[in-house]
């Protein structure tokens, strides 16, 4: 009975978010589903368990979720992210079309863009080099979905999304724990979504689909100062030296060292 009182509130909150209801609203609610079948009560389950959790969450995450929201926007307003994948699609071209979407989301998800971020802002960029391949674009969001949401936003070592800062909290080790696995591990997941869909491109193609007649909606606006890819990648690389030198995961010297007594006087 525990176990189905989980299961539907999680379907439940994963059904109504997608359905955009608010959060705020209905993540009580269906943990007061959840709560049926323990042996607490409804109402010490909510004030005492999931607001001391919520308020524990907030406090620690808070801060990684501001910085990735204003850098995202900074980065996506300024032009800054467009520059850069925009770049990676032009090296590339449309004989690596999907490779070129692969990389540039992997570029800017692991220089610490919100996943959503990124999947706006390659699209376009995605949408242009499929039509010049003639790849189907049925393919594209599986292709968006294997750069953002794969290899750089879990397993590349020193990831700055949150899905790989809250397990190092847990576990009391850094983001860049484990990173033979976790380079491994890349590769692997780059190497399956790449061979999956170029093979599947290419199945779609000799069957007679290409990439279609298509309206991409209204034309996406550019931004008004050209600012060029090189300048554009700094500020990305900037989140990946400021991640190592602050998670310090090698004990350097010159690293950061936390002050084990820096809060003592509020446990006064």
């Amino acid at each position: 009975m525990e176990a189905f009182c989980i299961a539907v509130a999680l379907l439940g909150l994963m059904y109504f978010a997608y359905r955009g209801w608010s959060i705020i609203l209905i993540a009580p609610m269906f943990a007061g589903i959840a709560a049926l079948a323990s042996s607490f009560g409804i109402l010490p389950t909510y004030t005492e368990l999931y607001m001391t959790r919520m308020a524990e969450y907030v406090k620690t995450y808070y801060p990684v979720f501001l910085f990735g929201a204003v850098f995202a926007r900074l980065m996506e307003k300024g032009g800054l992210a467009a520059s850069v994948a925009g770049k990676i699609v032009e090296v590339l071209g449309e004989k690596r079309a999907v490779l070129a979407v692969l990389f540039g989301c992997a570029v800017l998800t692991y220089g610490g863009l919100s996943v959503f971020v990124v999947a706006f802002v390659m699209y376009p960029f995605g949408a242009y080099v499929f039509r010049q391949a003639d790849i189907p674009k049925r393919l594209l969001p599986a292709a968006l979905w294997m750069g953002i949401f794969s290899f750089a936003m879990v397993s590349l070592p020193g990831t700055p999304q949150i899905q790989n800062i809250i397990p190092s909290s847990y576990f009391q080790t850094s983001t860049w724990a484990g990173p033979g696995i976790g380079i491994f591990a890349s590769i692997l997941f780059l190497a399956i979504g790449w061979g999956w869909i170029t093979r599947r491109a290419k199945k779609l193609q000799a069957a007679g689909e290409g990439y279609g007649a298509h309206t991409e909606g209204r034309k996406r606006r550019e931004p008004k100062i050209k600012i060029p890819w090189y300048w554009a990648m700094v500020p990305l690389l900037m989140v990946i030296v400021i991640n190592v030198i602050l998670s310090n995961p090698f004990n350097w010297s010159w690293g950061y060292h936390w002050d084990d007594g820096a809060l003592d006087v509020f446990t006064l």
